[in-house]
């Protein structure tokens, strides 16, 4: 069964981008996210690959974990 395709493995795959070692990495983020990618941060404004890339490259790292994952 492929990993995105149940709940747990969605889970898992976010728990990848809190990461610090992966989100310094443009190769490992680039292989992860599709080449169609489209984040909708909560402004409503939506980014596309590179410029999640981007942001993830220069963001300030802080610890953050995931709860209640639906």
């Amino acid at each position: 069964m492929d990993l995105v395709a149940t709940k747990k493995g969605l889970c898992k795959l976010e728990e990848m981008f809190l990461q610090t070692d992966l989100r310094k990495s443009p190769q490992e983020l680039s292989e992860l996210l599709a080449h169609d990618f489209i984040e909708i941060g909560s402004s409503g404004r939506t980014y596309d690959k590179q410029e999640t890339i981007a942001a993830l490259m220069t963001s300030s790292l802080v610890e953050s974990r995931i709860s209640d994952f639906e």
